[in-house]
């Protein structure tokens, strides 16, 4: 790219380049975000729904995640072969959000979140504070039409798997610090309070999955920042976020390299998932799509009434998603406290209902069903498991390739 110095060089070289920027990917200090927006551009790339001959520019602030998707993944970033360029320059990011503010036709969003820096219809968004600056928060439906579309992508694509190109470890100090054998790991984060679309859980909901792990001759590492839970002890689980090895790098090569992940609704899910690792994916509320991979099982969590403990069908659970208040509407507190651009309760009308967790029998099930997938890819899914996948027409269960357990499909069958 040509020297600039200001956001008016880089709005002439946009107008004589034709050249577009990438943007609406807000959070570049989140492995979620960066991971599933960009898959979500490269696909649309694929699929031809960006002129071929048009340089997108991908321009982030300087923060560790960029950096190593920038090195780990280059070849898909290489101007001369793909059109693709990725720039880490906090004041570039600067002005690359000033003018797609002013003129959003000189975006591409693959952005799969409510904020946005480039929006052109006012009908869909309102202007809200974000990081001392103003956004457009856009609608819950905006959210979900953008999140199907990009499952619809994934399936037409299957093919095309550019983050599963992840190199396997070879400093044999976190070896080591692994067990010696990387693809005897099984990863596993928690969180005890709500965050993002997750419920919270409790430790020992996972020791009878851990028993079973353990036996069977896994090394079980905690693979995440979230705090290590001390009942963790006792099955020996490796905390990772205090061994020393713990970096985005390593995140992406451990998981990688993983037999298996049992992971939350929390951005790490998507780098198991980009990775292709065998995956169980627990807790999410959001049933319009879930972390997933070929060897993928899912165990929602579910929303039930206070006053009776009665789960709501998924249907029903699924309408709220899109029917709850939308983001301009919340209180400041409810906007940024824990999990903030995520809070799972939003008002009143949420206030009668609480969410249920995966217990211990569920993740069990679900592990020991992820495993078989691995032994076996080609055993189908029961009815019950299909019907799961095609409850909603907002659903993108039915583009993914995961499933959900059958074991918790069946004991809730009531709830399809």
């Amino acid at each position: 790219m040509t020297q600039i110095s200001n956001a008016t060089d880089l709005y002439n070289h946009l107008l004589a380049t034709g050249s577009k920027i990438v943007t609406n990917i807000p959070f570049p200090w989140s492995p979620g975000h960066m991971t599933h927006d960009i898959d979500n551009f490269l696909r649309m790339r694929r699929l031809g729904e960006i002129p071929e001959r048009t340089t997108c520019l991908l321009i982030f602030q300087q923060f560790e995640i960029p950096f190593t998707m920038a090195d780990m993944f280059a070849r898909h970033f290489d101007p001369a072969a793909t059109g693709n360029q990725f720039i880490i320059n906090n004041q570039l990011y600067d002005m690359a959000r000033e003018i797609v503010g002013f003129d959003p036709s000189l975006a591409i969003d693959p952005g799969l979140s409510h904020s946005k820096f480039a929006w052109a219809d006012r009908s869909t968004a309102r202007l809200s504070p974000f990081q001392n600056r103003l956004h457009w928060a856009v609608t819950n439906k905006v959210v979900l039409d953008s999140m199907l579309k990009w499952c619809q992508r994934r399936a037409l694509t299957m093919d095309y798997q550019p983050f599963s190109e992840i190199p396997p470890i070879t400093d044999p100090a976190f070896v080591d610090a692994l067990g010696g054998d990387p693809s005897k790991v099984v990863l596993v984060q928690m969180k005890t309070e709500a965050a993002n679309a997750g419920a919270p859980m409790k430790p020992e909901n996972f020791f009878p999955v851990f028993s079973f792990l353990k036996d069977s001759g896994y090394r079980l590492v905690f693979g995440c920042r979230d705090p290590y839970p001390e009942e963790f002890k006792r099955f020996d689980v490796l905390n990772y976020a205090q061994s020393g090895f713990a970096n985005f790098r390593n995140d992406m090569l451990m998981y990688k390299a993983a037999a298996l992940a049992i992971v939350g609704a929390s951005g790490i899910g998507s780098v198991a998932q980009m990775a292709r690792t065998p995956l169980v994916n627990y807790n999410g509320w959001h049933l319009n799509a879930m972390f997933s991979s070929p060897a993928g099982v899912w165990v929602p969590a579910l929303l039930r009434r206070k006053s009776d403990g009665r789960p709501m069908r998924f249907f029903d659970q699924l309408e709220i998603l899109e029917n709850r208040p939308e983001g301009w509407d919340l209180k400041p507190d409810k906007w940024s406290g824990p999990g903030g651009g995520n809070p799972w309760t939003f008002g009143q009308e949420m206030d009668e209902l609480e969410l249920r967790a995966a217990e211990g029998d569920e993740l069990l099930a679900a592990a020991q069903e992820a495993l078989s997938l691995v032994r076996d890819p080609t055993i189908p899914r029961t009815e019950s498991q299909d019907r799961f996948a095609n409850f909603h027409p907002r659903t993108g269960f039915r583009f993914l390739e995961g499933r959900v357990s059958r074991h918790f499909v069946e004991k809730f069958a009531d709830l399809l």
